[in-house]
C-alpha cells in the first residue's frame, strides 16, 4: 500500500511539473515591467513625461499617489481633498491639477450617479509640484466629478465647478496653473457631462444638460465656447444620452469626437463636431454600446471600445446591467468620422488610451462577472496597433481595470485596476479525488472569494 501510495504521489507531481512547463511555455515574455499597490478605489491617472511622474487618485482613501514612470516605483502618498476624482498635468509649468467632488466613486453605479447625492459639499482643487509631488495650493470652488482641462499653450487649468445651491449654478473656471489664480467664471447652467480644449482656436467644448427637481437629466447639448471672451460659438442640440467624460479632440483638423450611448439597446453612437464653428458633422452609428475614446493623431485614427451584449447582475442593492462576451474596438476616420473597421477585443473594455510614438493602443477589458456582480477572472489590456488596428498581444493585469495613461518618452503604459472580490474556481477540479489527496499542498477545493488589491501595472510600450 505505501509503495501504490508513493506511485500515485509521484504521478501527481509530476503532473503539476508538466502542467508548469506548459504553461511556462505558453506564457512566453512577461510585458508588465512593475505591479505597484496604491490606495484604495483608484479612479484616475495622469501622466507627466517631462518630470517622469505618474500620478494615480485614489477615491477611496482621498489619496494621490506619485509614481515614477522610468521604474513604476510608489514615490510618495500626497494627501488630498474629500473624495477626489479628477487630474490633469500641465507639463510646460511642471503643475498637476487635482480636483475632488466630495464623493465615493461606485465602480458599479458609477460616477455621475454617486456624484448626484453630493451636492452642497465643500470641494477643492489643489495644484501639486509635478516633480516632488508636494502640495502648492489649495482653490476653493465645487468641483464636478469630470477631470480638470489643461490648455498647455496658454498654461491654464478649465474647470467645471458648482455653487452650493444647486446643479443650475454651474460656471466653467479658467485658473493659472501655476498660481491658481482665477481668470475667467463663465456662468453656463445645467451640469456639464464631457468636455475638452482645443487650445489652437482658444475653443471650449461642453457637452452639457439642464437638470430638473428630481436630478433627471433633459435634452443633451454641444457648447462651443470662446474662453477668451466667454461668448458661446454655437449651441446644437444633441440627440442621445451622452457618454460622460467620452470626448476627445483633433486639433489638426478641428474635429471632436464624442459619444452618445443607450444601454439598454445595447447601441450607440460617435458624433462628430466642428470645433470652430460648433457644427455637428456627422453621427456614426455602432454595434454596441460605446465606453471611451481616444484619438491617434499620427495615424488619422479614432478609437472607441464598445461593450459586447448585456445582461442583469443582482447585487445585493440593485440590479445593473453588465457586458457578456467579447466587446470591440471600433476604429474610425479622424477627418471623416467613417467606419473603418471592427476588432474584437475582451469582456466589457472601457478605457482606450494611445502611445503615438510606439503606434500602440492600449484598451481595458473589465472581464466577465457572475449574476451577483463578482468577477470571475482577472482583467486584462488588449493591445492594438494603430495603424492596422490588429491585436498585437493581449495582457493580464488586476481585477477591474478602468484607467490607463502613457509615457511615450519612457515608453510605458500605466493600467489602473480598482480591485475588489474575485471569484476563483478551483484549478484542479479536473483531478479524481482518491488522487488529489495525496497532494496536500493544493488548494481546497471548490470556488472560493478572494480579495485583490488596487494596483498599478506598468507594461511596456514599446514590444
Amino acid at each position: 500500500m505505501r509503495v501504490r501510495h508513493g506511485v500515485l504521489g509521484l504521478a501527481v507531481l509530476l503532473l503539476l511539473l508538466l502542467a508548469g512547463v506548459v504553461a511556462a511555455r505558453g506564457g512566453g515574455v512577461r510585458p508588465v515591467l512593475a505591479t505597484t499597490s496604491v490606495g484604495t478605489a483608484p479612479v484616475a491617472i495622469a501622466v507627466d513625461a517631462r518630470a517622469g511622474r505618474a500620478f494615480v487618485v485614489n477615491n477611496g482613501d482621498n489619496t494621490v499617489s506619485v509614481l515614477d514612470t522610468r521604474t513604476g516605483a510608489l514615490l510618495r502618498t500626497v494627501a488630498v481633498g474629500q473624495g477626489p476624482t479628477g487630474v490633469a498635468v500641465d507639463e510646460r509649468d511642471g503643475r498637476v491639477v487635482v480636483t475632488d467632488a466630495a464623493m465615493r466613486v461606485d465602480a458599479q453605479a458609477g460616477q455621475l450617479v454617486s456624484f448626484l447625492l453630493a451636492i452642497g459639499a465643500p470641494r477643492d482643487v489643489r495644484l501639486l509640484n509635478a516633480t516632488s509631488g508636494h502640495l502648492l495650493r489649495r482653490v476653493s470652488a465645487a468641483v464636478s466629478p469630470l477631470p480638470p482641462m489643461v490648455d498647455a499653450r496658454r498654461g491654464q487649468a478649465i474647470i467645471a465647478t458648482y455653487a452650493n445651491d444647486g446643479l443650475d449654478s454651474e460656471r466653467v473656471r479658467v485658473l493659472v496653473t501655476a498660481s491658481g489664480r482665477l481668470v475667467h467664471s463663465l456662468t453656463m447652467g445645467g451640469i456639464t457631462l464631457a468636455a475638452a480644449v482645443d487650445s489652437r482656436d482658444n475653443h471650449l467644448i461642453l457637452v452639457r444638460a439642464p437638470v430638473d427637481f428630481d436630478g433627471l437629466l433633459g435634452h443633451a447639448s454641444v457648447d462651443v465656447v470662446d474662453t477668451s471672451s466667454g461668448r458661446i460659438v454655437r449651441r446644437s442640440s444633441l440627440g442621445g444620452l451622452p457618454v460622460p467624460g467620452a470626448l476627445t479632440v483633433d486639433e489638426t483638423t478641428g474635429r471632436a469626437f464624442l459619444l452618445t450611448t443607450d444601454v439598454t439597446l445595447n447601441r450607440g453612437a460617435v458624433v462628430v463636431v466642428d470645433t470652430r464653428s460648433g457644427r455637428l458633422l456627422r453621427g456614426t452609428p455602432l454595434p454596441g454600446a460605446p465606453a471611451a475614446v481616444a484619438l491617434d493623431a499620427r495615424t488619422g485614427h479614432v478609437f472607441v471600445s464598445t461593450q459586447g451584449p448585456v445582461t442583469r447582475a443582482i447585487g445585493v442593492t440593485s440590479v445593473t446591467l453588465r457586458p457578456v462576451g467579447p466587446g470591440r474596438v471600433v476604429v474610425l476616420d479622424a477627418r471623416t468620422g467613417a467606419l473603418l473597421r471592427m476588432v474584437a477585443v475582451g469582456v466589457a473594455p472601457g478605457a482606450v488610451a494611445v502611445d503615438g510614438r510606439s503606434g500602440r493602443v492600449f484598451v481595458a477589458n473589465a472581464g466577465p462577472v457572475d449574476r451577483l456582480g463578482n468577477a470571475r477572472e482577472r482583467g486584462t489590456v488588449s493591445v492594438l496597433d494603430a495603424r492596422s488596428g490588429v491585436v498585437c498581444r493581449t495582457v493580464t493585469v488586476g481585477l477591474d481595470p478602468d484607467a490607463i495613461a502613457v509615457d511615450e518618452r519612457a515608453g510605458r503604459a500605466f493600467v489602473v485596476s480598482v480591485g475588489g472580490t474575485l471569484r476563483t474556481t478551483d484549478a484542479w477540479g479536473w483531478l479524481p479525488r482518491g488522487l488529489r489527496r495525496w497532494a496536500p499542498f493544493l488548494p481546497p477545493p471548490g470556488s472560493r472569494l478572494r480579495t485583490m488589491p488596487s494596483i498599478v501595472s506598468m507594461l511596456d510600450a514599446t514590444s
